[in-house]
């Protein structure tokens, strides 16, 4: 999960278009959450027992939160140019966007009633201004 996060942190700082940058780290949240079935098992076993493990929580809240902290950068740099809607604001959006991923980790590989492509093309469109 620390993987993933430096990935999409890595995926926010870079010089591409915000649009570019939204779509590269939805895909790898998406990958890893809805292809990567070990690390599904094993988010899945963890929030589970973080209901009664507190430093277990809190780890899983600060890796999230880096997550959703990299997608509100990437969102806040398209609203500045006009790419990303304003409205509901950055965070906002990029707490929906997360959540439409972990929802992928219930799915089966590759979507279930709706593609995973399907549903990613839907969350980036959540975000167009």
């Amino acid at each position: 999960m620390l993987t993933l996060a430096r990935e999409v942190a890595a995926i926010a700082a870079a010089p591409d278009p915000p649009r570019t940058r939204r779509d590269h780290a939805l895909a790898k949240i998406a990958a890893a959450f809805s292809e990567d079935r070990e690390l599904a098992s094993l988010l899945l076993a963890a929030w589970h027992r973080a209901r009664t493990d507190d430093a277990l929580a809190l780890a899983l809240a600060w890796v999230r939160e880096q997550l959703r902290a990299s997608l509100q950068e990437i969102l806040e740099a398209g609203a500045r140019t006009g790419a990303i809607r304003k409205d509901p604001e950055p965070a906002v959006l990029a707490w929906v966007l997360l959540a439409g991923c972990e929802a992928l980790l219930r799915e089966a590989p590759g979507g279930g009633v709706a593609p995973t492509a399907d549903v990613l093309r839907a969350l980036a469109r959540l975000t167009e201004a």
